[in-house]
């Protein structure tokens, strides 16, 4: 039990000495630096040595040492008088781009509306002695039309061509060509 006493007394003995050196080495470290000015005379102050800092980190001509003197001439300057509010934050360059695309399609007049679909379907042709072909249409109401190529038919629609594939008709009304296939 003795033992165990003397043990503790020795390692507390140990780490108060090593306190006690560690404090006093700071005191050392910390002498010269004063509140106000340079304690040293500024006859001693030399830059310091230029470090070769590893791979551009830019630490290369730091200087450590606090310059109040310099501190105090920029502190003296006016503070430039700002053209914008420092909190309302300017937008990045792909908002600008977005913003500009948005007005510039906003600006473009509207697409025409889609073309309605064609209310026709092809069922079948026929190929006569001359060799001239005709087609059977069907439209939406189930009215059948029998056609050859150049005919107009149902008040609006123009046979182009027939071959045995499909039936080439014109809308009149909105101008467009449909090929209709045959089934197979």
């Amino acid at each position: 039990m003795k033992e165990k006493l003397n043990a503790r007394a020795l390692a507390t003995v140990g780490l108060v000495a090593l306190c006690g050196f560690l404090v006093v080495r700071l005191i050392v470290a910390t002498a010269h630096v004063g509140a106000g000015v340079h304690s040293l005379p500024l006859a001693t102050v030399r830059p310091a040595p230029a470090r070769s800092g590893g791979a551009g980190d830019g630490m290369g001509a730091y200087d450590p040492r606090l310059h109040l003197d310099e501190l105090a001439r920029l502190s003296r300057r006016p503070l430039p008088r700002l053209d914008r509010d420092p909190f309302q934050f300017e937008p990045t360059p792909e908002q600008v781009q977005a913003r500009n695309a948005a007005e510039a399609k906003a600006n473009q007049p509207p697409a025409p509306p889609p073309l309605p679909p064609v209310p026709l379907k092809a069922v079948g042709f026929d190929q006569d002695d001359r060799g001239r072909y005709s087609a059977c249409l069907v439209d939406d109401q189930e009215e059948t039309f029998v056609v050859h190529a150049g005919e107009e038919f149902d008040k609006r629609f123009r046979v182009l061509r027939i071959t045995p594939a499909m039936v080439e008709i014109q809308d009149e009304t909105y101008h467009q060509t449909v090929q209709l296939p045959f089934p197979p």
